[in-house]
């Protein structure tokens, strides 16, 4: 297989010091490889484009012959490199291990089948709940962001410092719930128009919290975690040092602000590690930030 030979290639030449595992070196490596594939594939267009079965359907209602070719390349070649490792994809489904792979193909596919321009490609191996290696892929433009635990963040193979994105003047972003609005984002919307921020709605969750984790946004605020989407943004936001967690239903941040530095899970692992909160209203962003934004959902009767 000609991209798995690639990947071998990589991983044998001659890395700069890294202060990381060198089978996470070699994770990070195959999921290189796998999102220049995907950045390709992409670039032939979307091809047949179906409706979701009902069972399935959630934030992209179609899916493209994209969708499923890029998945599938997945897990042919994390299956050759990686025997013992699972994948667990948008399309395919799957059971998760102690080793898993979320694979999202295409987050946003109903842009990309309109052609309209933002979509991403999101892979992330999580080892007993914990990410540690994540790669992100914008299909339009071909940028990859890279992250591996303990080792940094790399944005088109270049080491990246996390921007210092201002509120005033800057940008907010969200996503909308499958068709909707998500309960709150309507206040959200109001306190970052309120502190002088853009807000946008980009189409790709995926796309949006990596945003907000490299600094190019102030934050972000997503309904509803999902590691398929978020994992490798996560981890992007937690190699940056950028913080990143849930957002408590009814109560968002503590009153004082959220927590600083990762995962908030309802408390911090005993073992240190950075757990992912499946389900759970998100955030990504300065902690400032973030609780200043978010203050209005837990009281959406606050004075203006």
């Amino acid at each position: 297989m000609g991209l798995l030979r690639r990947v071998n290639e990589l991983a044998a030449a001659d890395h700069p010091a890294d202060p990381v595992d060198p089978s996470l070196t070699r994770a990070r490596d195959v999921a290189l490889a796998l999102a220049g594939f995907a950045v390709r594939r992409a670039a032939a267009g979307p091809g047949r484009i179906d409706a979701k079965p009902a069972a399935r359907a959630g934030d992209d209602e179609v899916v493209t012959d994209v969708d499923v070719d890029i998945e599938t390349r997945v897990r042919e070649v994390i299956g050759a490199a990686f025997p013992e490792h699972a994948v667990v994809g948008e399309e395919a489904g799957g059971e998760p291990a102690e080793w898993t792979w979320f694979c999202d193909p295409v987050d946003g596919t109903t842009n990309f089948a309109a052609g309209l321009g933002i979509s991403a490609f999101s892979l992330c191996l999580v080892h007993n709940g914990a990410p540690v290696v994540g790669v992100v892929a914008n299909l339009l433009t071909g940028e990859i962001v890279d992250a591996v635990a303990g080792g940094g963040v790399r944005v088109a193979g270049l080491p990246w410092t996390r921007l210092d994105a201002r509120l005033d003047g800057g940008v907010v972003l969200t996503e909308l719930a499958g068709l909707r609005r998500w309960p709150g984002q309507a206040e959200l919307e109001d306190a970052a128009a309120e502190a002088g921020a853009c807000v946008r709605v980009l189409g790709s969750g995926t796309w949006s919290t990596t945003q907000a984790a490299l600094g190019r946004a102030a934050v972000c605020v997503i309904d509803a975690f999902h590691s398929l989407d978020h994992g490798a943004a996560a981890l992007v936001a937690a190699e940056l040092g950028c913080w990143h967690g849930a957002l408590d239903t009814g109560a968002s941040v503590p009153a004082d602000g959220p927590p600083p530095g990762g995962v908030s899970t309802g408390g911090t692992p005993t073992d240190g590690t950075r757990r992912l909160p499946e389900r759970r209203p998100f955030a990504v962003g300065s902690s400032e930030h973030v609780a200043h934004l978010t203050r209005r959902l837990r009281n959406p009767k606050e004075s203006r």
